[in-house]
């Protein structure tokens, strides 16, 4: 996190939604996909989960390959070029959803991999499992 904004590779963002393509299940502010919903957050300094857009515009769409997806309020985003290489984070820690620093502007900026806060949200979040939303809130 930087100045409480959440920093990825560019390459982890699949594409950027408006607000008006955004709707409400169960409470839950969602990205309407085919067979399912994708959930919009944005982050705290302490990445605890809101789902509320506040007065932000647009949503960042991040997706793995493999998996589920997840939707971030844009201004809580910051992109990295995927060239960048991070520095290792120490093994101490293991475990959080880290991967690794980035220095910019002369200071360590923690970078997240979209795979990395999914998991993450899964862990800290268990009344709302991320990977199992287009069964939990179809229709």
């Amino acid at each position: 996190m930087a100045a409480g904004r959440f920093c990825a590779p560019a390459g982890d963002i699949a594409y950027l939604a408006g607000r008006d393509q955004l709707e409400r299940r169960s409470g839950v502010l969602c990205l309407p996909l085919p067979g399912g919903a994708c959930p919009v957050y944005r982050l705290d300094e302490q990445l605890r989960a809101h789902s509320d857009m506040g007065k932000h515009q647009s949503v960042l769409v991040f997706s793995d390959e493999r998996g589920p997806c997840l939707g971030l309020a844009s201004d809580h985003v910051i992109k990295f070029r995927t060239a960048r290489q991070p520095t290792a984070v120490p093994e101490c820690m293991g475990g959080g959803p880290v991967s690794g620093l980035i220095w910019q502007q002369d200071a360590p900026v923690y970078m997240i991999r979209t795979e990395g806060l999914i998991r993450y949200l899964e862990q800290v979040i268990p009344h709302v499992l991320i990977s199992d939303y287009p069964e939990r809130l179809a229709g």
